[in-house]
């Protein structure tokens, strides 16, 4: 098939020797093309960050499970036992590095990851150099992901890591023409990492399902998608016979992650928690709030399912990376959102050569992420999440002032507010985004040899193998060590919260048996007072600009706008600068 006029790369001011080599990546001239520093520099930087500040309930939630899991109790966790082997084998660094901040512990994983996707981005050569630089970077110091771990402390890089290589594999499968049973095992592999990592990763799961219209024949197109599954079953099997092994009761984990998975949906801000539908249901007897939040959900998971037969009927192969950063804006926004569905679509974004829209993306959800975590009402339980911004005692100037603290927790104005942009306002917003990613025409900077790459060929994945590397030995780690003394745990446990800017040590063993996260109404009275000069109220936000001034310099020479030239074409099924056969 030939390359339209429109598909056709812009000139990139580099002769073809020149692009060529930049399009392998073997010339490296600058230490910002080291993948060694990128992930040095993203690595520091996140454990930092989430080393100085306690966290959300999310982390602390860990924090209280480490030695449930060390001791290898059972815990309800709606994951597979990943997360459980990884908190067991964390209970050794509890134990024996005392010097480690605490809350550092459990997100210590969560930042390797994230620091690997930044050199995923650095080594994703289907982008020419310069783009790749620009967009590692910009996942160095973006506030997004920094937030998700270092304030929330959530585990969602784990499953994204492997869910954008497995699709930046299956879009490239489109032109392959060798290896290509090896290719669908390895997809299926990444699938199965990513999903024991988070089952969140089945919504875009059906995009690596190949193209049927686009079939050599039916049966070649049953024996591809078989081997997908086998990678994928492959990998499960193996790692839920190792926990069997470790002893994990796998029928009540299977049963607590079906049942999350059945359930409404767990929603923090959304339609549903729209103040004028809940005045609605107190004068509706044939009306409630949880039928709606099912309904949404449902309607959220028939978008779903439509994108997944979209995508395999079309005569034109899609985007897959961009129809994913779409789904996993539309569906939340429509299902309901809590905090950490934020981050999701940044990455898919990003890796689908949209710099500009995720610079955007990312000024607009850091900003709403930020302010979230200041308001202890727009907590799913108010007051859960006050310690988010609680700082070490010793930089107790970095905390939040305590008027600050008061007023978010007191004045009705944070609240109403709050309550019609984030239940309403924000996932409008976040629906037109995600139509607009998917109707947009833009050219991103693929490198000349991007339309005869082959997907084992893309360096990107290997980036992947570090972090399969630690699950093993986390898994193992997990198997040979038993720790049943829960009473010295929860004490090393609480000295560790007690460096912590709490007023008072209100930690002690029985209440971190008893009770999962710490939770109050009054944060300004249980929180050491940050002061005005140093208080992150003051360093996030201008952390935020100087991030978004730096990222919006490379706007002029990010990603081209494609004119609309191309008119004739279906709207939702054209193709980026690349032909859909060799």
């Amino acid at each position: 098939m030939a390359v339209s006029p429109v598909e056709t790369r812009e000139d990139v001011g580099t002769s073809a020797d020149s692009s060529t080599e930049l399009s392998q990546g073997s010339d490296v001239t600058s230490w910002k093309e080291r993948s060694g520093v990128v992930f040095v520099s993203a690595f520091a930087v996140r454990v930092f960050f989430s080393a100085v500040f306690l966290g959300s309930c999310d982390n602390l939630n860990s924090i209280a499970h480490i030695p449930n899991a060390a001791a290898h109790e059972y815990f309800y966790l709606p994951y597979f036992p990943i997360i459980d082997n990884i908190l067991g084998s964390s209970a050794l660094i509890v134990a024996k590095l005392h010097f480690i901040p605490i809350a550092l512990v459990p997100k210590l994983l969560p930042c390797l990851v994230d620091s690997l996707i930044a050199v995923w981005f650095l080594r994703d050569n289907r982008f020419e150099k310069h783009f790749r630089q620009r967009a590692a970077w910009l996942y160095v110091f973006c506030p997004l992901p920094l937030i998700l771990i270092a304030i929330q402390g959530q585990w969602d890089s784990l499953w994204v890591l492997p869910m954008v290589s497995a699709l930046a594999m299956a879009d490239l499968l489109g032109h392959m023409t060798e290896k290509r049973r090896r290719t669908l095992l390895v997809i299926g592999v990444l699938l199965g990492i990513a999903i024991l990592s988070k089952p969140v990763a089945f919504i875009t799961a059906g995009l690596l399902i190949p193209n049927f219209r686009n079939r050599r024949s039916t049966n070649d197109w049953i024996q591809e998608c078989c081997l997908i599954v086998i990678g994928f079953t492959a990998t499960m099997g193996a790692f839920l016979a190792k926990f069997a092994l470790n002893g994990i009761n796998l029928h009540l984990n299977l049963r607590d992650v079906l049942n999350y998975a059945q359930a409404p949906g767990f929603t923090v801000f959304g339609p549903v928690r729209f103040y004028y539908l809940h005045a609605y249901d107190e004068t509706n007897v044939h009306f409630t709030v949880a039928a709606v939040t099912s309904d949404l959900r449902d309607l959220s998971i028939l978008y779903v399912l439509a994108i997944v037969l979209w995508q395999m009927f079309v005569r034109v192969p899609i985007d897959k990376m961009t129809v994913a950063a779409a789904v996993l804006v539309i569906s939340p926004a429509i299902g309901g959102l809590a905090p950490q569905y934020l981050f999701w679509p940044l990455v898919f974004i990003l890796a689908a050569g949209r710099f500009r829209a995720a610079v955007v993306y990312a000024l607009f959800s850091s900003s709403l992420f930020f302010v979230f975590f200041l308001i202890p009402g727009a907590s799913a339980a108010k007051g859960e999440s006050a310690a988010g911004y609680l700082p070490l005692r010793s930089l107790s100037f970095l905390g939040v002032p305590r008027s600050v603290l008061e007023w978010f927790a007191n004045s009705p104005v944070a609240l109403d507010i709050w309550n019609p942009f984030a239940n309403l306002v924000v996932p409008v917003l976040f629906c037109a985004f995600g139509i607009y990613l998917l109707v947009s025409r833009v050219t991103p900077r693929y490198a000349p040899d991007e339309q005869t790459l082959q997907p084992l060929e893309l360096r990107a994945i290997r980036t992947c193998i570090p972090y399969i590397v630690t699950m093993v030995i986390a898994a193992v780690v997990y198997g040979l060590y038993v720790n049943h003394n829960l009473g010295a745990m929860y004490a090393t446990i609480d000295a560790g919260v007690g460096k912590y800017g709490f007023v008072h040590p209100i930690f002690n063993g029985f209440y971190w048996s008893d009770i999962l996260f710490f939770t109050t109404r009054t944060p300004w009275t249980a929180f050491v007072s940050g002061t005005w000069w140093g208080s992150i109220l003051i360093i996030g936000p201008l952390l935020i600009i100087w991030w978004g001034v730096r990222a919006c310099r490379h706007f002029s020479d990010a990603d081209a706008v494609v004119k609309r030239a191309d008119a004739s074409e279906p709207l939702f099924v054209w193709r980026r600068v690349r032909e859909s056969s060799p």
